[in-house]
């Protein structure tokens, strides 16, 4: 792959991840979102809609997931590195989404931790920011 293209593409999988978290407000349902920024040690959650909220976290997860295959690509050539990428984003996505449906069905107010943390390795990219360096340190010299 062309030099240039290889940096276009890094290039776009980075902007592509800003603006999602920028325009977050905007593009996705989250109400978990206002309920973090407030008093939520002693509330109890927001009403949340299911039909709004799943498919708006998976649109959520798959442009991060777009965005940093398209970054992914760029630093690393080999296609194995893309695919064994995709693989572990979807068993991720799997056993965090699960976990996210559980800990919101048994949700007691004081214990958010959990919740705010399964939520928030769905939403960011920080499966991202964990396999690049790991890559770059694997990478054959």
């Amino acid at each position: 792959m062309p030099r240039l293209a290889r940096y276009l593409m890094v290039v776009i999988g980075v902007m592509g991840l800003v603006l999602v978290r920028y325009f977050e407000t905007n593009l996705f349902y989250d109400p978990l979102d206002l309920f973090f920024q407030g008093d939520y040690l002693t509330r109890e959650l927001p009403l949340i809609d299911p039909l709004f909220f799943w498919p708006s976290l998976i649109f959520r997860f798959l442009l991060n997931l777009i965005f940093g295959l398209m970054l992914l690509k760029g630093l690393f050539i080999d296609p194995q590195t893309i695919r064994f990428t995709w693989v572990l984003y979807l068993m991720f996505f799997a056993f965090l989404s699960l976990a996210l449906f559980g800990l919101m069905a048994m949700y007691q107010a004081g214990y958010y931790h959990q919740l705010f943390y399964v939520r928030r390795f769905l939403i960011h990219p920080i499966i991202l920011l964990i396999l690049i360096p790991g890559f770059y340190f694997y990478k054959p010299k």
